[in-house]
């Protein structure tokens, strides 16, 4: 088999979502340590860490060769990672034994999945080790975001109204996100019993 090099492309869209999302996080620390200015730099400099936690799970390239392929990811060492390790093929991820790889924010993700369901065809990849549960999955994360988002900020906008104090602005970011996990894991249940998957 000839090597296949694959370079993957990032929309400016996400680019400017991963720009805008750190600005926002910056603000909001600066919001809740307002009286505290040496505190605020201190967590500001810390959210350089989740940009990193990005750029290491985002692949620059994936170079396939006969029996394995090796994914390059914009920080951290190169991932060699055998054919018979691919577990399944998603929507947004391939599953492997050795972690996941991420096509969520990729513009060109359909001509990886592409590749891959060539290699399941050319036999490349035995179709006996692909489990065939991630991409029902995925579908059900999709169908149960939306509602829980809205549910929970309806919920979370209830509470503060009917509350007779202020609680805060982090007080209300914690009891959104409290709202939101259960609210999601609920309408992720039910979607994924009623496709029975």
């Amino acid at each position: 088999m000839k090597e296949l090099n694959f370079k993957t492309q990032y929309s400016v869209v996400y680019y400017f979502r991963l720009t805008l999302s750190f600005i926002l996080t910056i603000f909001f620390i600066l919001l809740v340590f307002e009286d505290n200015l040496m505190a605020a730099i201190f967590v500001a400099v810390l959210g350089f860490v989740p940009l990193m936690a990005i750029l290491f799970f985002h692949i620059k390239k994936i170079v396939f060769n006969e029996n394995s392929f090796s994914v390059q990811k914009f920080i951290g060492p190169v991932k060699v990672i055998n054919y018979v390790d691919v577990v399944d093929i998603g929507l947004n991820t391939i599953k492997t034994k050795k972690g996941n790889i991420l096509l969520r924010d990729m513009k060109n993700r359909k001509e990886l999945r592409k590749i891959f369901k060539k290699f399941l065809e050319q036999g490349t990849i035995d179709r006996e080790q692909i489990e065939g549960k991630l991409e029902n999955q995925e579908i059900n994360s999709i169908k149960a975001y939306i509602p829980a988002l809205i549910i929970s900020s309806v919920l979370s906008i209830i509470v503060v109204i009917i509350l007779p104090f202020k609680i805060g602005d982090f007080a209300n970011s914690l009891l959104f996100f409290g709202l939101f996990f259960p609210i999601f894991y609920i309408l992720y249940s039910k979607f994924a019993k009623s496709s029975g998957k």
